[in-house]
């Protein structure tokens, strides 16, 4: 019974987050010469909607256009694949002109220790998105096998937590006291754990991970802590293939499937093309959702810059001018070994 009451109570949130949502669009088309103030409430709320909707219905997860740069993200495996150690900040501005937006910022840092057969690192990411804010810290640990002279097999584990708030009670709302958004969710403490497979050769690669695998509940900060929502494990599946077009140039397929109950089945779908070992031009095809376009540039064999604009293709491209994200990534080594063959993913 407490069960079905809870379902009930997640349930009367998002239908007064959508009927609220409904009625300042139609207010707002009929008073578009009114003040900015009343004007930016109809994003607001929508967006508190599409908020608290992706942690009540497991879309939970960051979005990133330039996964292939940021894969230790979801894969632990990956800390064992490189030779030396990278660094990667990256930033990206989801929705702009939409106030109240997602951002995200993220840091990763993964290398090889044990001559190349371990792998540690560890990411950091902030992310936002209305009221409501997550602060992320999780550790790699990855082992790799050499299954022959150009093929190999990695396994990983993450480990971690999430500081998760939601400053509901903050918000004006157009019914005073709407029991809604009476109380904050505010400070949840949510730690959590992961795997990942990855297997790599000089020309393809093959990626099976779950980042978070423990359905954490998301409470209010009230007496009965009530419980508003669950986070619900993402399975991701990537993969790529590098051609030879010429001697200069590379032609990179690649493609992410984010796996999640309750939600539809996310692709991602990618085509980049490689000049000169220095420049990557492409772009990817979120399905339903967004087109992206890319490009990173390696200053040099240690540091590389990237950008990448999103153009949304839901029915957001009316609220919206666009996605930003920039990236920036600098390799090391700890010690003298020669460098290998440049890796292409």
């Amino acid at each position: 019974m407490n069960e079905r009451l809870k379902r009930k109570r997640i349930k009367k949130i998002k239908n007064a987050l959508k009927q609220q949502a409904l009625r300042r669009y139609l207010q707002g088309q009929h008073t578009k010469h009114k003040t900015m103030k009343k004007r930016i409430t109809i994003p607001i709320v929508t967006l508190i909607f599409l908020a608290l909707t992706f942690h009540a219905q497991s879309q939970q997860s960051q979005m990133y256009s330039q996964y292939m740069f940021n894969t230790v993200t979801v894969n632990p495996a990956y800390a064992a694949s490189m030779d030396r150690f990278t660094a990667t900040l990256l930033g990206r501005a989801q929705w702009l002109g939409f106030d109240g937006g997602p951002r995200t910022e993220t840091f990763n840092l993964h290398g090889p220790i044990k001559k190349e057969k371990i792998g540690v690192g560890f990411s950091v990411v902030n992310d936002h998105i209305g009221p409501i804010n997550e602060v992320g810290l999780m550790l790699d640990f990855a082992y790799q096998i050499r299954l022959s002279r150009d093929k190999f097999f990695s396994m990983g584990v993450k480990g971690g937590f999430n500081f998760f708030q939601a400053e509901l009670s903050n918000l004006r709302t157009i019914d005073e006291g709407d029991p809604a958004f009476a109380d904050d969710i505010n400070g949840s403490f949510l730690p959590n754990i992961g795997f990942g497979f990855y297997y790599y050769t000089n020309q393809y690669y093959l990626g099976l991970s779950s980042p978070k695998l423990l359905r954490n509940s998301l409470s209010k900060n009230s007496i009965q802590a009530e419980t508003v929502g669950k986070e619900e494990r993402h399975y991701y599946l990537i993969g790529g293939y590098v051609f030879d077009l010429t001697k200069d140039i590379k032609f990179k397929p690649s493609g992410l499937a984010k796996i999640v109950k309750g939600a539809p089945i996310s692709f991602d779908i990618n085509a980049s093309f490689n000049f000169y070992r220095k420049f990557w031009l492409g772009a990817t095809y979120r399905i339903g959702d967004a087109v992206s376009l890319m490009a990173e540039v390696l200053i040099n064999n240690n540091l590389m810059l990237g950008y990448a604009f999103d153009y949304t293709t839901s029915k957001l491209t009316n609220f919206n001018s666009g996605t930003h994200e920039v990236l920036v990534s600098y390799k090391f080594s700890l010690s003298k070994s020669r460098l290998k063959s440049p890796r292409y993913f």
